[in-house]
């Protein structure tokens, strides 16, 4: 497997909250309808104990009501298109989704909600921080254990500074902050370092 063992490692190991369903098909269902992909392998193997959140709009393709309740999904976002009050009763009456199910997926969207205070005093919570000296010093560590090096060709790197005495850094970018896709996609950090600051600390300028 290449794309669920990240899935199961967030679930089990860092206790997530919450997961994303799909837009796409796996083995002929859409994620947000995949029973067997969210209710039998997420919910009852790896043991989670959050909420299924769909992907934005996910739910306007061809999927229906009972399949997204029984599947597992939890909310739906941005609005409700599948998860209107009528056809909720209506999946429920005519016994396509029993109770229990509809139950379930109500106390884990509650579960979550009470752990992270919302039906709490707001000015009894605690205040969070943000871009720490340990903030930056964990995003920097996640950069380097992430990159893959794809080809070393006549074993170039790593570089050995104590033997170089120029580096040609080249494209529009190289001294860039604020390197972001559109949409969702979409982050303006408030600590980055461009690859041109890079080699020079790395480098001792």
């Amino acid at each position: 497997e290449i794309y669920l063992p990240a899935f199961e490692a967030a679930v089990r190991e860092a206790n997530a909250w919450s997961i994303m369903a799909c837009y796409n098909k796996v083995n002929g269902f859409h994620g947000c309808e995949n029973k067997d992909l969210l209710r039998k392998r997420l919910m009852k193997e790896w043991g989670f104990h959050g909420f299924v959140v769909s992907d934005w709009f996910a739910t306007k393709n061809p999927t229906n009501t009972e399949g997204c309740l029984g599947a597992g999904l939890t909310l739906e976002m941005p609005i409700p298109i599948k998860y209107r009050r009528r056809r909720i009763k209506r999946a429920i009456k005519e016994g396509f989704v029993s109770e229990e199910t509809f139950n379930d997926n109500v106390k884990r969207l509650l579960r979550v909600m009470f752990l992270v205070g919302m039906f709490d005093d707001g000015s009894k919570l605690p205040q969070g921080c943000r871009n720490t000296p340990e903030h930056q010093a964990l995003a920097r560590e996640i950069a380097e254990e992430g990159i893959v090096l794809l080809k070393n060709k006549h074993h170039l790197l790593p570089l050995d500074i104590t033997t170089l005495k120029t580096i040609a850094v080249l494209g529009p970018d190289a001294n860039k902050k604020h390197s972001f896709g559109g949409g969702s996609s979409c982050v303006r950090a408030l600590y980055e370092i461009t690859p041109l600051q890079g080699l020079k600390d790395k480098c001792r300028g």
